[in-house]
């Protein structure tokens, strides 16, 4: 039980290499260069009821930016469309976006919204994260718990949809990241540059952030 915390893994030559405090300061550019920085983004990812949001939002208040949601601007597509905004609509929906729009088209929405740092949550598609790689100096942070501690947080919210018990929830989540299906969490999850496992209290996962970021 508690909060886990594990060891970054940095990539040699990239960004993260030089940590997660100075992935969020500002950067640094050669004298003469009139390159533009890259944007900062910490990337928030993790199945549903790990507690994504609520570290997302705490990052936030800490540096002062702002969350920016993959699943808000599909539900903002959505009622354009009067789409139904339930748990299955909204991921056959976002589906439909990446065959039609192509895989960067929900990250590149995002990320032209932020100016020079932000947090994007909610990312689901291995292309969804091997663009803002590509595009930003990404911080990818992979938030987790065990399912039963998971199943009772989206029971308390009534986000469980179809599942009424442990078993259901958890084919349920399996089935949504297999097959021809684009939505792979759990393969985002392997390319995290840092995993929390948020089995405990806010107050645990604050610290765990705290640790995180270096603010202690």
């Amino acid at each position: 039980m508690g909060v886990r915390l594990s060891p970054p893994a940095f990539q040699k030559g990239s960004a993260r290499q030089a940590g997660f405090p100075q992935g969020i300061g500002s950067s640094s550019l050669p004298l003469g260069k009139k390159t533009t920085p890259m944007k900062t983004v910490i990337g928030i990812i993790g199945p549903i009821g790990s507690g994504k949001d609520t570290a997302a939002i705490y990052l936030a208040e800490k540096l002062g930016c702002k969350v920016y949601e993959i699943s808000g601007h599909i539900k903002k597509l959505a009622h354009e469309q009067g789409i139904l905004h339930d748990r299955q609509s909204l991921i056959d929906f976002g589906n439909r976006i990446v065959k039609e729009r192509g895989s960067e088209y929900l990250p590149n929405a995002l990320l032209e919204q932020i100016s020079e740092r932000g947090i994007i949550t909610g990312m689901r598609q291995v292309a969804q994260i091997e663009y803002l790689q590509k595009h930003s100096n990404l911080i990818l942070v992979a938030i987790d718990a065990d399912p039963e501690i998971r199943f009772k947080r989206a029971q308390a919210r009534g986000r469980l949809g179809e599942a009424t018990t442990i078993e259901e929830f958890v084919r349920l989540e399996k089935e949504e990241n297999s097959g021809d299906r684009v939505q792979r969490i759990f393969e985002c999850m392997k390319m995290a540059d840092h995993s929390v496992t948020n089995n405990g209290t806010l107050e645990e996962l604050q610290k765990a952030l705290d640790d995180l970021a270096k603010f202690q």
